[in-house]
């Protein structure tokens, strides 16, 4: 039989049905968005967690048009309960906006972008210059602002105009739909002009949600839940819902039972216990959730392959630049709670619900950034999960899954390499080439102390920063884990163009402080016994020098035979 295609990129709900493609029903939402009466909705997921495509859902439902949608929804979850629910679809007048292109540079491109947005959706609704029941100055700001020749005020405040033409012209009141709310946010903390922005889009959401007579009900998606004093003040009929937070849990992401249903459909239940490792660690509410953007690309893959090998998919979307700047500029304290993350661990914090960015600081200024606030955010973007522990009052956050493990370690060893690159490390350089162990020993103990270890095989993580260490001298060769006479090296580094001197480094690994000294010696014995030093002779070089070095935790000791 043949199967439906994987839905890999759809955003639209009535294309992606119409394409005959696989479809995860979370038409529930409607349900419980009816149920609850509520007049303005948020809620807050990761990015690619379905946001935009239940945004698209809600319009397709709700919205009147000369197309009859109800089609759609046929076989669904919300066509059931004897029709009580489907009395609801194609009955009101609908704005749908996202702002998720909000990303620009300058404060004039922003403002532009916004006129664009807001021009689109008013010719979408074009009809309403036919309509006897609208003034004709509302037909004349109309035609101006679909035209962009409206002033900035007409602009800000043109949601809400827009909703009270509809309800003029239709006789019934409108739902407001607005996805990715933050992003504009977001970019234009990173750009320097927030206050600005923050002012557009406060002026924008007091119009349309704020004491608005024309508003049956709005829903608003986002990736964070931002303060109500930056841009919903005085909002008080506002229900948000987040990744705490049980209510509607289960239709952002995919459950357990869902991508089970789609291995099944798909005849790839083999590959279930892969994808619960990489893309299972999610737990909104008390609901665990898969990534379903992370689950599709997979499932798409083991498709059309013979094999499945799992991949950060979800991770490769982004700049993960929060991360990087978090795990760049962070002290002591943070440092060791990183490494307990990635290490499998889990660490207790206070989560900060209303944001700003304001509090997150930038880069530019690493003294400004508020570590407190940005384990909030990172928990709401995607990159921590959460549990609520009663006895301390705190939440513990740990790693979601393999695949956000992955982007991690990938992070830090991009700043490990930025910090090598960025750090003088001549005297490093004149230390092993004097033979001086206990400068060498001082610098290393300096190098491995502020990294992050990140490996279940502790040897890979000491042999990684040694690597990173010894590597880049100019002239130098660096070669790793090389046989040699009758064994395998850990580390050479020779002069590649003069031959005057080759180096050699042993490494050896203990739990118990005590042994370092008797480690370091195995280790030199070791380089004399396997006669390490054959691949140096053989390139003509007579000086060479042994080192032997014991890690024990983040300390090392260090040994050196001439």
């Amino acid at each position: 039989m043949l199967k439906k295609p994987v839905p890999i990129g759809y955003e639209d709900f009535k294309e992606l049905l119409d394409r005959g493609c696989y479809y995860v029903d979370k038409t529930g939402l409607i349900k419980e968005m009816i149920d609850t009466q509520a007049k303005v909705l948020l809620f807050t997921r990761p990015r690619r967690f379905g946001k935009t495509l239940n945004q698209s859902m809600i319009k397709y439902f709700f919205e009147k048009t000369k197309e009859d949608n109800a089609v759609l929804f046929n076989g669904l979850e919300i066509s059931g309960y004897d029709g009580k629910y489907m009395s609801y679809q194609g009955k009101y007048p609908v704005i749908s906006i996202s702002l998720k292109s909000l990303k620009h540079s300058s404060l004039e491109d922003v403002y532009k972008a916004f006129e664009v947005i807001v021009s689109d959706e008013f010719k979408r609704h074009i009809s309403l210059l036919d309509s006897p029941l609208l003034l004709d100055n509302d037909k004349k700001t109309i035609k101006k602002i679909i035209d962009m020749n409206a002033d900035s005020v007409d602009i800000k405040f043109s949601l809400g105009f827009l909703s009270e033409c509809l309800y003029k012209a239709y006789e019934k009141k409108v739902i407001v739909l607005i996805d990715e709310y933050d992003v504009p946010l977001e970019n234009a903390h990173f750009n320097n002009f927030y206050p600005q922005v923050v002012d557009l889009i406060r002026g924008c959401f007091e119009k349309v949600l704020k004491t608005n007579t024309s508003l049956h009900m709005a829903v608003l998606t986002g990736c964070l839940r931002v303060s109500k004093e930056s841009i919903f003040t005085g909002l008080n009929n506002l229900d948000i819902y987040d990744v705490t937070d049980e209510p509607f849990s289960k239709y952002f992401g995919f459950t357990n039972d869902e991508v089970e249903s789609m291995l099944c459909y798909y005849d790839k239940k083999d590959i279930h216990d892969v994808l619960k490792r990489w893309y299972n660690g999610y737990l909104f509410g008390v609901t665990e959730m898969y990534n379903p953007y992370s689950v599709t690309k997979a499932v798409n893959n083991a498709v059309r392959s013979s094999r499945f090998i799992p991949e950060a998919y979800w991770t490769n979307t982004s700049s993960n630049s929060i991360v990087r700047d978090f795990i760049l500029h962070c002290n002591d304290d943070i440092r060791h709670e990183l490494e307990q993350l990635v290490n499998g661990g889990i660490v207790y914090k206070k989560i900060y619900k209303d944001l700003t960015y304001d509090d997150l600081g930038t880069s530019d200024d690493p003294d400004s950034m508020n570590s407190e606030q940005i384990w909030s955010h990172l928990l709401y973007t995607g990159y921590l999960k959460q549990r609520y522990n009663f006895e301390k009052s705190l939440y513990e956050l740990q790693l979601p899954d393999c695949e956000v493990k992955e982007a991690y370690t990938k992070i830090i060893n991009e700043v490990f390499e930025y910090k090598l690159k960025t750090t003088s490390r001549d005297e490093l350089f004149r230390a092993v080439l004097e033979g001086d162990a206990e400068q060498i020993e001082l610098i290393f103990k300096r190098w491995i102390y502020k990294s992050i270890s990140y490996h279940d095989n502790k040897e890979d993580f000491y042999h990684g920063v040694m690597l990173g260490l010894l590597s880049g001298f100019d002239g130098y060769k660096v070669k790793s884990n090389r046989e040699s006479g009758d064994g395998r090296f850990d580390i050479v580094m020779y002069d590649a163009m003069m031959q005057s001197v080759g180096i050699i480094f042993e490494f050896k690994f203990t739990d118990d402080m005590k042994k370092l000294p008797d480690k370091c010696r195995e280790a030199l014995e070791q380089i004399e016994k396997n006669k390490y030093e054959t691949e140096l002779e053989d390139l003509g070089i007579k000086k060479v020098i042994r080192y032997g070095i014991a890690f024990c935790k983040k300390v090392c000791k260090v040994s050196v035979a001439k």
